[in-house]
């Protein structure tokens, strides 16, 4: 069974849209402005177009940041990993006609998204399942307004429906204001997050993170 099966066998647009509902009902979103769609979408279910829109949404956002690590950007390995069968997305749609909020020559109604899916953790506890986040978007309109927040606690809720105890991320070192953020979303620095290397006597600094939080029994 496939990540988007198991997600789907409890979460459907309805139910979305109730969570999303009952946040508005109790203040718990800064006013947004319009109005939203949610929608829980496998990447196998994606159009054509919307995920195209996606990865040009990934592009606009991320690819100066991608360009600046030791990893570089490399539009076929991205798009490839965006259209993994066990990823799932969660879109945020715009239905009060705007179709370009991330930029010029981005022409969709998608405000924002989530992409994600159930993998095994890093070793020593590779026997244990995880849900990795591994994209997160907003248009600018929409930052600091709580709906990243709720994207992100709605993957957890996610993944406790399925009895998956950790979701995990990637995030690079120069976005400060994202690693503070995941902090005080209850994320650390996991301990599979890659160590500075020392070269020719010179400290080589990791450029990315791996944060994780967890609901472990204690």
């Amino acid at each position: 069974m496939t990540s988007p099966e198991r997600f789907t066998r409890e979460w459907d647009d309805d139910v979305l849209a109730a969570v999303w509902e009952h946040t508005q009902k109790h203040g718990q979103l800064k006013d947004l402005g319009g109005g939203y769609k949610l929608e829980l979408r496998p990447s196998t279910k994606l159009s054509h177009s919307d995920r195209g829109a996606c990865l040009d949404i990934v592009r606009h956002t991320s690819m100066a940041a991608y360009k600046a690590s030791r990893m570089g950007w490399h539009t076929p390995s991205k798009r490839t990993e965006m259209a993994n069968k066990d990823m799932a997305y969660i879109l945020v749609r715009a239905t009060d006609g705007t179709r370009d909020a991330f930029g010029p020559g981005i022409d969709t109604n998608i405000v924002g998204f989530i992409s994600f899916m159930i993998d095994y953790d890093d070793p020593p506890n590779d026997h244990r399942q995880v849900v990795y986040i591994f994209e997160i978007h907003l248009a600018e309109r929409l930052r600091g307004k709580g709906l990243g927040k709720w994207l992100m606690f709605t993957v957890e809720a996610m993944a406790q429906s399925v009895t998956i105890k950790k979701t995990m991320l990637t995030v690079f070192v120069s976005n400060k204001a994202a690693i503070q953020a995941y902090k005080r979303m209850g994320y650390d620095k996991d301990e599979a997050s890659p160590s500075d290397r020392e070269t020719r006597g010179r400290i080589i600094p990791s450029d990315y993170w791996i944060m994780s939080k967890s609901w472990h029994d204690k």
